[in-house]
């Protein structure tokens, strides 16, 4: 039986539009750490990109186990852009030794992928390929258990983004001066940095032509901490701030609509004490007082008139905005 009430720490949409893929906890046991998520899916009752007819479409609501936490505590996810794969890391509860990746591919059972893989990963366009963070390079590795690396890119601590036909990626390399640097990759070795900032690189994403990445930074500027989030301008480099916020206390997430017309995001505040356990958290574990979501139009202006039309906020309450295929 489903739980009364869920909390929902992540999603994804499948590109057929007509189901999301979602890591939630009951109500019940939900706490810091998120230890007890388990993976469903849910129908939306769209038929975007399916090739069933509408009145084939199931109605929306229809939610369905894909994954359990009965053995194994599920953290980060991901799923490929084909739909036809996911990866999940996941830990013994009985032996943290036993730790690392798992795929899952449609009507195959479930097979670990990557013993001991820590850090952040996120699969290739290609949807048979996946980047893996590990130790002081990235992996790229092939979807298949137990499988050699395909390539190891020591000069880079993360991969932040592939553009859709998988020809360009937006990496990002650790400095010895403590900061951080996003570089263009391509496939046929050009590796060029754009960027250096005091902070991180939170998110990023190209638009569909594969001509501009759009990224969300969090980084100090004048001795000021700030988020930001810009467009570069992949033919030159050039580097235009579109939002700049100061930093607060709270997260900040962005999505970028699937014909490149739009950004969402949110701005989360947070309570000044430690949570209760009821209420909703961040990726860092503070607990959330409020967050709204917000509209950035990105048709084709100039800088004047785009700085005179600030971002719309929209009448939704919410967090970890993601538009539907």
């Amino acid at each position: 039986m489903a739980p009364n009430k869920w909390v929902v720490t992540d999603f994804k949409p499948y590109p057929s539009g007509d189901l999301i893929l979602f890591a939630a906890s009951d109500w019940s046991n939900y706490g810091p750490g998120l230890l007890e998520q388990q993976l469903y899916t849910v129908t939306t009752g769209l038929s975007v990109g399916s090739a069933s007819p509408p009145e084939q479409t199931p109605n929306a609501g229809k939610i369905v186990s894909v994954l359990d936490s009965s053995d194994y505590q599920n953290m980060k996810f991901d799923l490929s852009p084909d739909g036809q794969a996911i990866v999940v890391q996941r830990v013994n509860r009985l032996n943290v030794d036993d730790a690392g990746l798992w795929v899952l591919r449609s009507n195959a059972p479930w097979q670990p992928l990557l013993k001991q893989a820590g850090g952040d990963f996120l699969i290739a366009p290609d949807s048979s390929t996946l980047a893996n963070t590990q130790g002081e390079g990235v992996s790229i590795v092939p979807l298949i258990a137990q499988a050699k690396p395909l390539d190891f890119l020591p000069q880079f601590s993360q991969v932040l983004a592939f553009s859709r036909d998988g020809v360009q990626a937006a990496m990002v390399k650790s400095n010895s001066d403590a900061t951080r640097s996003l570089f263009w990759v391509t496939n046929r070795g050009v590796e060029k940095e754009v960027i250096r900032i005091s902070g991180e690189f939170v998110e990023g994403e190209f638009d569909p032509s594969g001509q501009k990445l759009y990224c969300l930074m969090d980084r100090v500027m004048e001795d000021i901490q700030q988020l930001a989030i810009a467009v570069i301008d992949l033919k030159t480099l050039k580097v235009e701030p579109l939002i700049v916020l100061p930093k607060q206390r709270g997260d900040i997430e962005m999505s970028l609509s699937p014909d490149g017309l739009a950004l969402l995001f949110d701005r989360v505040s947070i309570k000044q004490t430690l949570p209760a356990s009821d209420d909703l958290t961040t990726s860092a574990g503070s607990a959330i007082a409020s967050s709204r979501l917000w509209l950035l139009p990105l048709e084709e202006k100039s800088s004047q008139a785009a700085n005179s039309t600030p971002q719309q906020e929209l009448l939704l309450q919410g967090f970890h905005p993601r538009w539907l295929p």
